[in-house]
C-alpha cells in the first residue's frame, strides 16, 4: 500500500527507529536473502549488535572457512563458492528488499 510502512517493530512498548538487517547471497545463486535481525530505538543500539553479530560464531557448513570483515562475514566453501552475510542497521522506514526508484 503506498504510503504504508512495510513493517512495524514493537518492542517494550515503543515503536523502533532501527532495524538490524542481515543480507545473504552466495557465488552459487543468483539473488540475495534479506532478513531482519532485531530492531533498537537508537542508532547507537544497533550498531552496538550488529558489531556483535558480525564476532558471534558461525558454524560453517561442509567445513566451509569463516573470515569476519569489517561489515561482512565471508564463508568459504570451496575455491568458487563461497557465502557472503553483510550486516547494516538502517531506519524502520527503509526496507532494503524494495526496488530503488
Amino acid at each position: 500500500m503506498p504510503g504504508r510502512r512495510p513493517y512495524q517493530w514493537i518492542m517494550r512498548g515503543a515503536l523502533c527507529a532501527w532495524v538490524l538487517w542481515a543480507q545473504s547471497w552466495a557465488t552459487f545463486s543468483s539473488s540475495p536473502l534479506w532478513r531482519v535481525q532485531n530492531a533498537w530505538e537508537t542508532r547507537g543500539e544497533c550498531e552496538a549488535h550488529r558489531v556483535k553479530e558480525l564476532k558471534r560464531p558461525i558454524a560453517p557448513a561442509q567445513q566451509g572457512k569463516v573470515t569476519i570483515e569489517d561489515d561482512h562475514v565471508v564463508i568459504t566453501l570451496s575455491p568458487t563458492e563461497r557465502v557472503f552475510i553483510y550486516y547494516v542497521c538502517l531506519p524502520e522506514t527503509v526496507d532494503p528488499r524494495e526496488p530503488k526508484p
